[in-house]
């Protein structure tokens, strides 16, 4: 029977750098294809990758300049290209887009926000335009709320808005208390999530994890500090209860969301970690860092799974929903071997070498001690030094014994023995 190759989904995972190259690592072999022609253009670096169809064969491409294409996997084209030219000043680059129901939602550095969809003709329509505030840096939205985006940046704080009703804010977070000197506490916001429906979870760039309640109040309703450095990235572990948090200097933790308890930490990155996603069924977590190495850690072990090195710095990228490794043989725990097994196997190297190391001292340990019967016999002078290991120590107690000290010379004992013989001559 043959397959119709055509007909079968595609699936990818798919890493965007920021010269605007899409790539395409092969975790098994270690390396990488380049799905799009290689450019040197700074303004077509990838800010946004999702996917554009339930095939996941289509996904919708943001750049810095604010141009969004969709490009298809199976034909290895684009099929569709607009630009959201939304932003007020020039030199605004796009940051994001929140993927919703019907539409998308595209963020400006300069804090516009604006809300286009695709119309017949195959061209970005824009809907809506607002402006959050005098910057933003990022955007998320979630698949549980598609009508709702969320935005912050510096000197903008949490916003939530409603995609149909883009006018005013549904939510707006308030700033914390004035410090001990009464000055303002500084706000800036890098990233954010969604750990379940009624929660927003943003990281600054002030090393701290906010919680936001829009239901109970506005300002932050746990808050704690992880680190030293800014917090370039956050995401949410599927079962919703832990976060995983990355910052400028490549450091990468997973955190209990309402306490900020650190779990442990996870190893391998060298860079700046800019993105983080987690798979959906899969105990994996994708991190993109700018050590040109894309990544794969075990959410639960925090084990380094599979790593490859795509010769590009990297912004973000896209994991699929279906199998991306196969976790029996890239993670193999040792077997747990019973007591009575383990003593009639043969040990590893490491043990090996520990036992030897043990028999040394056993060996030294009964050297010392012939050494030291040797010597007190020739201190007693029973028998002379046959085993040159410590002759002078056995010289020292011989000397010791046959020599007698100052105090136990004849002329000492008998003043000790007459001790008022000169009182009696007077």
């Amino acid at each position: 029977m043959e397959v119709d190759m055509e007909s079968q989904p595609v699936h990818y995972t798919v890493v965007g750098s920021e010269k605007g190259t899409l790539k395409e690592p092969d975790w098994n072999g270690g390396s990488f294809k380049n799905l799009s022609e290689i450019d040197l253009d700074w303004s077509k670096g990838t800010v946004h990758l999702s996917w554009n169809n339930e095939e996941e064969s289509e996904i919708l491409v943001g750049r810095l300049s604010g141009a969004l294409e969709v490009f298809s996997l199976s034909e290895n084209k684009i099929l569709r290209h607009g630009v959201c030219s939304a932003a007020v000043s020039e030199a605004a680059t796009q940051e994001g887009i929140a993927r919703l129901d019907r539409s998308c939602v595209s963020g400006f550095s300069d804090g516009t926000v604006s809300c286009w969809r695709w119309n017949d003709d195959d061209q970005c329509e824009v809907t809506s335009t607002v402006s959050t505030g005098s910057s933003l840096s990022c955007i998320h939205s979630d698949i549980s709320q598609r009508h709702e985006v969320a935005t912050g940046g510096k000197e903008s704080n949490v916003k939530l808005w409603d995609a149909e009703r883009m006018e005013n804010p549904v939510f707006s977070a308030k700033n914390l208390p004035h410090d001990f000197l009464d000055l303002q506490v500084p706000v800036w916001v890098q990233c954010l999530t969604y750990p379940d429906s009624a929660l927003i979870a943003a990281g600054t760039a002030y090393h701290e994890v906010q919680l936001f309640d829009p239901r109970s109040k506005r300002r932050p309703v746990t808050r704690y500090e992880w680190g030293e450095h800014p917090i370039k990235a956050i995401t949410t572990v599927p079962d919703k209860s832990q976060l995983i948090v990355s910052n400028t200097i490549g450091d990468m933790a997973l955190l209990e969301l309402r306490s900020g308890k650190l779990l442990g930490q996870f190893r391998g990155s060298c860079g700046s970690i800019g993105f983080l996603q987690c798979h959906k069924t899969q105990p994996l977590v994708l991190s993109c860092s700018l050590d040109r190495y894309v990544r794969l850690h075990h959410t639960v072990t925090r084990r380094l799974v599979k790593e490859v090195y795509v010769k590009q710095r990297i912004c973000t990228g896209l994991l699929p929903s279906s199998e991306v490794v196969s976790l029996a043989t890239s993670l193999k725990r040792p077997r747990v071997v019973p007591a009575a097994e383990s003593r009639d196997s043969s040990h590893d190297q490491s043990d090996e070498e520990g036992e030897d190391v043990w028999e040394e001292l056993e060996q030294a340990s009964a050297k010392n001690i012939k050494a030291e019967e040797e010597c007190e016999a020739v201190a007693d002078g029973t028998e002379e030094v046959v085993s040159p290991t410590l002759p002078l120590m056995a010289a020292k107690k011989k000397l010791k014994k046959k020599v007698p000290s100052s105090d136990d010379s004849p002329q000492r004992k008998k003043k000790r023995k007459n001790p008022r013989r000169r009182n009696d001559d007077e």
